[in-house]
């Protein structure tokens, strides 16, 4: 999350947030549903965001030893990856219920084994080209 360009002077009426972590490929119910949740669990646990807090650069420019020690951490770069930290995340199963996290994983590692099955043509076909 970022907060960009309050105006100086109005800064508390001029505060925008941005979620860069996430983009229109995903269910954006789902999506606002975990941050939501996420940030209630920090809430409920009293929990400071970290060292790694205010980055004011690009974190692509530092080094994996000065990413760790200001607690900052990639993303998974693939949907299995992302799935396996979904399943490793007990604030998040629990949100989303036993039922719907079933349903979840299952449709998106078939989607996942399907799209390791098949070339870059059929992956921008079935994204693009849904009707």
């Amino acid at each position: 999350m970022r907060i960009a360009s309050p105006l100086k002077g109005t800064e508390s009426s001029s505060i925008n947030l941005e979620i860069r972590a996430s983009d229109n490929s995903n269910n954006p119910y789902l999506a606002l549903g975990g941050i939501i949740a996420a940030g209630l669990d920090g809430i409920k646990q009293a929990k400071l965001p970290g060292k790694g807090t205010l980055v004011d650069i690009d974190p692509a420019t530092l080094s994996d030893t000065e990413r760790l020690s200001r607690e900052i951490y990639r993303l998974p770069s693939s949907l299995d990856a992302a799935l396996d930290e979904l399943e490793a995340d007990e604030v998040l199963k629990e949100t989303l219920g036993s039922q719907l996290l079933k349903s979840y994983l299952a449709v998106k590692r078939s989607e996942a084994s399907s799209y390791a099955a098949e070339n870059e043509a059929f992956e921008l076909k079935n994204h693009f080209y849904k009707c």
